[in-house]
């Protein structure tokens, strides 16, 4: 429910809870980002393959960017 008020914060109510929330996760977008890669890198199954990996996907690209931008937003809002 915590993250729903997060995400609706501008037309909502923003309580001690919520901005606190919005904090950490602003916090862990490093660490985030590198579950996301992690996450990709095992299930496209390049840790098999000693070459470059593979870039077919567009999911990690663009996890990365909303990653990166999505609880700046939050906490700013």
């Amino acid at each position: 429910m915590t993250v729903y008020e997060i995400v609706i914060a501008p037309f909502g109510r923003v309580r001690f809870r919520d901005f606190f929330l919005a904090d950490v996760i602003t916090s862990m977008g490093g660490t985030l980002s590198d579950i996301g890669t992690t996450v990709y890198f095992f299930t496209s199954h390049d840790f098999k393959d000693d070459t470059y990996p593979s870039n077919t996907s567009r999911f990690l690209p663009t996890y990365l960017i909303i990653v990166g931008f999505l609880p700046f937003w939050f906490r700013f809002c």
